[in-house]
């Protein structure tokens, strides 16, 4: 059984690590390589600030400087355009894989479950389906890079000075912390949208199937009503949705801007005093 929630993406995700040369393993590795890249960048101004300081800057140290600069740019693009091939190739198996299983899974279902807006849920599904794929293809493998690159990024941080690793590691605990709040909300606002999504979708094909029988009633305005009522009820689903995911993008964004803004500045301070390099 792949479980629901989280643990059933993570349960998919790792079965699609299995082996070495597994499209998402390379992508995961890519993607740390891409992680690599992004640090010699500022390593190489770190250096060229450094060679300005001290007045040791030479021509040839900026021409080098530079060759590296042109260096990363190309590694970076070759790695984004070879990763985005991994990930179609992925997303390409887990769709021949999975689409034939739930569909399966939906002839095998009771009567009973297929009502009560059971048949707008099961339509739904493969557009949904697609939306797990991209999270399971695209996005975990982002995420277990980004935690990979952080640790790696906190360790570089405690060779450098252990003080500026102590800021960063609290400034990362809270960012985390704030970022795992907002997604348990977005999360149960995602819920409550599909809910009434589906209430909404189940209608149309309903109406829609049994549009001879509407018309030989004369049944239109209570279908309309009906209408109305569901629009109007998914509408406010999905605007509180769209609010938490802009409230939890806001924070986000702003949690990215203050923790290199704060590990500089006490950077800058231990710098004043001596204690480390200017770059």
């Amino acid at each position: 059984m792949m479980g629901s929630g989280f643990s059933g993406l993570w349960t998919l995700f790792r079965a699609e690590l299995r082996g070495p040369f597994a499209p998402l393993s390379l992508a995961v590795v890519i993607a740390i390589a891409l992680g690599g890249v992004a640090v010699l960048a500022p390593l190489l101004i770190a250096r060229l600030v450094d060679g300005v300081v001290a007045h040791a800057i030479t021509l040839p140290l900026i021409a080098l400087i530079a060759a590296g600069f042109l260096t990363c740019a190309l590694a970076d693009a070759g790695l984004v355009l070879l990763r985005h091939r991994l990930i179609v190739r992925a997303q390409v198996g887990l769709r021949r894989r999975i689409a034939p299983l739930l569909f399966a899974s939906i002839l095998r279902l009771p009567l009973s479950r297929l009502r009560s807006d059971g048949h707008a849920g099961a339509i739904r599904a493969f557009d949904d389906l697609d939306d797990v794929i991209d999270m399971v293809a695209r996005t975990m493998p982002d995420l277990m890079t980004s935690a990979i690159l952080t640790l790696s990024y906190t360790l570089l941080i405690v060779v450098i000075d252990i003080r500026l690793a102590a800021v960063a590691l609290v400034t990362l605990a809270l960012a985390l912390l704030t970022s795992t709040q907002l997604a348990r909300l977005t999360r149960s606002g995602f819920a409550g949208w599909l809910v009434e999504r589906d209430r909404r979708f189940s209608l149309i094909v309903e109406s829609v199937t049994s549009l001879l029988t509407i018309k030989s009633l004369s049944a239109h305005r209570p279908i309309h009503e009906r209408f109305t009522s569901h629009q109007q009820a998914e509408g406010g689903s999905l605007r509180v949705l769209r609010e938490r995911l802009g409230a939890a993008d806001a924070v986000n964004r702003a949690w990215i801007a203050v923790a290199p803004g704060v590990v500089g500045c006490v950077g800058a301070w231990l710098a004043m005093q001596g204690q480390i390099s200017a770059g």
